[in-house]
């Protein structure tokens, strides 16, 4: 187990000062930035649409590491590295507690030991530690990694029949993200079934742990005194939720099936995966460990569905809560497969030890490579793949420039608000090209005035609208990506001069 969490570091390393930051990455890593320097401690004037908690996570590494990219990633590889750790720990307590359940070890039927404790959880800990999906996922800083790791621990807690911890975990997890709320089942179910009718004190524990982070995140969007609440805020950025219309139904699931099949890396490899789980709930069915794989099965089915069949945007990160619980599924049917192979009570048995490791080798087999690819950014899954490198060296270029420049944009303005933080560059964003043209009109000759454009974005309908208004464009600097291609192109706007300009026309 020691080797396989140094391998998901090792996996996740890479990437912590790999790529530039995605749009979203770049947005909760300012509002982090904004907490750590004290400049918008409850991010009064940001606009938060997610509970806080990995915002004030990452703002406590910022004096340590510094204005850096690392610094926003660090939270979410620990968590991602827990998450390793904590399926290991869910599948060992789960077999544990059926194992202490069982009154009759000499069935063969009913030998929930023969789910064998030594291969599950380490199973279980290799795919949760190679899935390219949680790899590309685990030095980011988008927020689902560190909830994921708080779900987990939530559903170790149920499963090892602590209510209130159960809770208090689950509370974080949506202190994290909302989206949390997929593991509320798995806790409710696996405490269900872990204490055999728990009496209403311990459901009482499970709320009180729940309702203590999440009083904290309401006290503190009451503090802010924001227009808007934050649920309200999430509400109306996501535009709501409704059925799928049946023409976007094929097309959602051949999209979602896409995606899906970076838990493993390939298609073949997933299907081969996610085929074991109906397989080794087959072979426990009559052990206790049935309903334990009934429960954790079904989510994941209801956890598709609900992805599948609803307006959800279809987002590679939305699958990550998926990859533990998987995990799990694919740990148990490969003991159980074991357990037929070497039952209990005959010799070869004792060379269960020896199978563990050759199964897992046999996974690292499958997965590592896929693995690898994710953890060099070459899978198109996870945060930025290269589009917005040289964007540091947009801000390097800016680093120098006096109060009162200003800079229009466009398209970038969460990546601008992250990394244009310690300069004295106003940034003004423009909805279209005539809102630009009027602002030219009003304010073009006060101060020096630039114009930041994406390669991949045409400045044509920007540039007529500019000239119209009497001005001109300048290049003025130019950033490149590191095989050599141009990212992005820095304008000065100036007045047009009085030759053949429009405006002397």
């Amino acid at each position: 187990m020691t080797a396989v969490l140094f391998l998901a570091f090792t996996l996740r390393v890479p990437l912590l000062n790999g790529p530039r930051f995605h749009p979203d990455e770049a947005l909760y890593a300012s509002f982090a930035r904004a907490i750590a320097v004290w400049r918008d401690p409850l991010l009064r004037t940001a606009p938060v649409d997610k509970p806080p908690l990995l915002f004030y996570t990452q703002a406590l590494c910022y004096p340590f590491l510094g204005p850096r990219e690392m610094a926003a990633r660090i939270p979410n590889v620990f968590g991602s590295l827990l998450t390793v750790a904590l399926t290991y720990a869910v599948a060992r307590r789960v077999l544990l507690g059926a194992r202490q359940g069982n009154s009759s070890p000499q069935n063969s039927e009913q030998d929930v030991a023969g789910s064998d404790l030594c291969v599950s959880p380490l199973v279980a800990a290799v795919v949760a530690a190679c899935s390219p999906l949680a790899v590309a996922f685990g030095a980011t800083a988008f927020t689902d990694p560190l909830m994921v790791a708080w779900g987990m621990a939530a559903v170790l807690a149920a499963a090892g029949r602590r209510a209130g911890p159960a809770g208090l975990w689950l509370g974080l997890a949506l202190a994290t993200k909302y989206q949390a709320i997929i593991f509320a089942p798995l806790v409710v179910g696996l405490l269900w079934l872990q204490s055999e009718h728990p009496r209403p004190r311990e459901w009482a524990r499970l709320a009180a742990g729940l309702l203590l982070p999440l009083a904290g995140v309401a006290a503190w969007d009451l503090a802010r005194s924001a227009r808007e609440s934050l649920l309200s805020a999430q509400v109306t950025s996501y535009g709501g939720v409704r059925l799928a219309q049946l023409a976007e139904l094929w097309p959602r699931l051949v999209s979602w099936l896409g995606l899906a099949r970076y838990l493993a890396g390939s298609t073949w490899t997933s299907v081969l995966l996610l085929a074991t789980v109906p397989l080794g709930v087959y072979l426990l069915a009559g052990t206790r460990l049935s309903a334990a794989c009934y429960l954790l099965g079904g989510s994941l089915a209801v956890f598709f569905l609900f992805h599948w069949l609803l307006s959800i945007s279809v987002w590679d990160r939305y699958l990550l809560p998926a990859v533990p619980v998987t995990a799990v599924l694919v740990g148990w049917s490969a003991g159980a497969v074991m357990s037929r192979l070497f039952p209990a009570g005959s010799g070869p048995r004792r060379q269960l030890a020896l199978a563990a490791p050759a199964v897992a080798a046999v996974l690292l087999a499958l997965l590592l490579p896929s693995a690898v690819r994710a953890s060099n950014g070459a899978l198109p899954v996870g945060g930025d793949h290269g589009v917005y490198d040289g964007i540091e060296q947009v801000a390097g270029f800016f680093a120098d420039h006096p109060y009162g420049t200003v800079l229009y944009d466009h398209w970038l303005n969460w990546q601008l608000r992250y990394y244009l933080f310690d300069t004295r560059v106003y940034v003004s964003w423009f909805p279209h090209a005539a809102a630009l043209a009027e602002d030219l009109q009003a304010f073009g000759a006060s101060s020096p005035r630039y114009l930041l454009v994406p390669t991949w974005e045409s400045r044509l309908p920007i540039t007529e609208a500019v000239r119209a208004a009497g001005f001109d464009f300048e290049t003025v600097h130019e950033a490149h990506r590191t095989d050599g291609s141009l990212s992005f192109i820095v304008y000065r706007i100036t007045p047009a001069t009085a030759s053949g300009s429009p405006r002397a026309k």
